[in-house]
Parts: C-alpha cells; structure tokens; sequence
C-alpha cells in the first residue's frame, strides 16, 4: 500500500478507520431471549467500535425496544451514556402501550438525564400515527430531535404523514431500501427532514449505491444495528461500495452531524 490508503483500503486490509468520522446511527445494548447475544453490553459495544474505528453511536435498550421493559431499557440507556460520555449517546424508547411510560413524562425523564433522541418500533403492532406516540414526537419536533423508526415497505405512507406533520423532527429510517428501496429514496427526496439509516442482515447488491443515488448523498447515515448484526459487515457496506471516499464518509459520519447535532470535535 503506498501513499495515503483510501477507505476501501483499510477495508481489505482489516484497519481502524482512523481520520474520519464514523457515527453508528442504529446501536442496541442488552439481550433478547430469540438470540444468542455474547457481547451485550455498553463495555462490549465500545471495545468493538475502538478496534473498527467507530468514533460514537447512538443506542437503545433491547430491553426496551422489544421487551417492553421501557422505564428499565432507557435506564440502562442512560446508565450507558453517562459510563461513556461523547462514544454513547442515547435513543429514548417510548410506549404505545404502557400509558405510564409511553407520554411526553418519559421522554422529559430521559430528557433531563441527557438524551436527545427518541427511538420507536412496531414490534407490538402499534402504528407509529398512533395517539400515544403523539406527545413523544410534539418534543422531538419542538427541540428537532432525531427519531429513529423501524421500517419495512409498508411504512412509508405513515412515515410520510408524519414527516408532514411534525417538520422540524429528523426522521431517520431504519434498514433502509431492504424492501421496496424506490419507496425510501422517493420520501427522501421529498422530505426535507427524512433520512435513511444503512442496516440490514442482508441486502441487495449496491442498495447503498443506489440509497445514495436515490435520496442524495447527504441523506443517507450508517448504522449497525448491533448487538443483532456485525459491525464489521456493516461497515463493510459502505467501504466497499462504489462511491468516492468524500461520498463514503459523508454516509459513514459526517451526515451525522447534522442530524444528531454532534459538535465538530
């Protein structure tokens, strides 16, 4: 290798991404009882992203996302971010079906103990329109936080709704383009505030080309979805894709910036 090696480089050659920005958008900490999880926690999280070259992430409480513990997860969250300050940030869960945690309360909880964004799932077959999301996302709208949806294809007329309704909040779209990836890159392109987030256990080869086609680069955020998927992979995507290394870092943290509000160092 001669010369300043380019990120595919680094890539093939297994090395830290040393030099660039690298945000994970998608983290999760915890267990779930479907999965073998060895590596579940914050530490196991940080000890992963110092050997690939992760900068920060932000993170959800598995606990809270599909255990429907949601007080316990984001205190687990919360615990995270404070154990390591400017690597973990944090995703709020909230509940559309536990009304004691699933109001503007919780997220004004978790609020004051230092997190900025808001996390939700469809995992309880709640649509994300619902009225006990509602509180939730009058927040995120008001302080123009990040919310990151889990989505699939059939969630974009609702997404779209929401986008509308709610401008200021940064809609972030989980496994973006694994099914239907017209959808995402037509409500990218048309919603100022709506972006796509890189993780999938498996996708179409050149989704992250053709996100970036679709919606524009600086619309599209890498994201792991660890502890479920492997960083390496992950990250894999976006070094081996065919765009310029300008473009890769861009989706690989530099899109970020914007839309978590990260500072410049």
């Amino acid at each position: 290798m001669t010369g300043k090696p380019t990120l595919l480089d680094l890539g093939r050659a297994g090395r830290r991404l040393d030099g660039v920005l690298v945000f994970d958008a998608h983290q999760h900490i915890g267990t779930w009882h479907p999965f073998h999880i060895p590596a579940p926690s914050a530490a196991d999280a940080v000890r992963v992203m110092d050997r690939i070259g992760i900068d920060a992430a932000c993170t959800s409480s598995i606990a809270a996302v599909l255990g429907c513990d949601v007080r316990r997860g984001n205190d687990e969250v919360i615990a995270a971010v404070n154990e390591y300050p400017g690597r973990i940030f944090g995703y709020i869960r909230v509940s559309p079906t536990d009304p004691a945690v699933g109001t503007g309360e919780e997220v004004e909880r978790c609020a004051g103990a230092g997190l900025r964004a808001i996390k939700i799932h469809n995992y309880q077959g709640v649509p994300y329109d619902a009225e006990a999301y509602r509180p939730a996302y009058e927040i995120a709208d008001e302080r123009g936080w990040p919310i990151l949806a889990h989505t699939w294809e059939g969630d974009m007329t609702v997404i779209d709704k929401l986008a509308g309704e709610y401008p200021n909040a940064k809609w972030l779209l989980a496994h973006a383009g694994v099914s239907g990836p017209e959808a995402y890159g037509e409500i990218a392109r048309r919603r100022d505030n709506v972006f796509l987030e890189t993780c999938s256990s498996a996708c179409a080869y050149g989704l992250v080309e053709r996100l970036v086609e679709d919606a524009g680069v600086d619309k599209v955020l890498f994201g792991t979805d660890m502890t479920f998927l492997t960083a390496t992979q992950q990250v894999g995507k976006v070094l081996f894709a065919r765009l310029s290394d300008g473009d890769k870092e861009r989706v690989l943290g530099g899109n970020a910036r914007a839309v978590f509000g990260l500072p410049d160092a």
